[in-house]
């Protein structure tokens, strides 16, 4: 499992930092991620946590959108590529 791989190689800190940002992501709107992630840094200051991406799923939402006849936008697909 590649986000195994990917704890076991960072320190407490980042682990907690890392799971609490995967966690309540999801549950905001595009417009609320900046002000998160601003939070977080703020709290975490000089803490780098690194985004883990998703490319085979956003590439199949980008498909499965086009094939049910819809326009892509990036927003739809990932927040941070709005």
């Amino acid at each position: 499992m590649f986000l195994g791989f990917i704890f076991r190689h960072l320190d407490a800190y980042m682990q907690f930092v890392f799971r609490l940002r995967d966690t309540n992501l999801p549950k905001f709107l595009c417009e609320d991620v900046p002000l998160f992630l601003g939070l977080t840094r703020d709290l975490f200051p000089g803490l780098d946590c690194p985004r883990v991406g998703y490319p085979n799923f956003e590439a199949a939402v980008e498909t499965a959108l086009r094939e049910e006849g819809y326009v892509v936008l990036p927003a739809q697909v990932s927040c941070e590529r709005a």
